[in-house]
């Protein structure tokens, strides 16, 4: 080599024009151990559009709706991820924005109308998430342990 080489992509890419011209076999080894980084960029974009398609809508409605219950919750969560492949499925692209958009609508309507229709929070649970979000907790258990030490 003649000393430290450091290869970039244009290397590596003139590399792969020089060796699909000369030897075509090799080209097609060479694109078959490469292809798997295709199906790795598939998987993780399929998982960020069910993430967000599925689970934002109930993660942020249950910090800011205090009417927001587990039953809206989960059928968010279901019915926004079903929305978000279903639609990957339809358009037959899973790299496309609509299908994140379908789930997050979908998934805003469900959450807000599986909530109004059931049971509310207790609210002796809301008192006590609300003194917990205070700190309260936090300084009684700090307090108990200053004390004892």
């Amino acid at each position: 080599w003649g000393g430290p080489f450091i290869p970039d992509a244009s290397f590596s890419l003139s590399r792969l024009a020089w060796l699909r011209r000369t030897d075509p076999a090799a080209y097609a080894r060479a694109r078959w151990v490469l292809s798997p980084k295709d199906l790795v960029v598939a998987a993780l974009t399929v998982a960020y559009d069910i993430l967000v398609g599925g689970l934002l809508v109930p993660s942020l409605g249950g910090l800011v709706w205090r009417r927001g219950t587990n039953v809206g919750a989960i059928a968010a969560m279901a019915v926004g991820t079903v929305a978000t492949l279903a639609t990957m499925v339809v358009l037959g692209d899973i790299f496309a924005n609509e299908p994140i958009y379908v789930g997050l609508v979908s998934g805003l309507v469900v959450y807000v109308v599986g909530s109004l229709l059931s049971k509310p929070t207790d609210p002796e649970v809301l008192a006590e998430w609300d003194r917990r979000s205070r700190g309260e907790d936090t300084e009684t258990v700090l307090a108990a342990t200053a004390g004892s030490a």
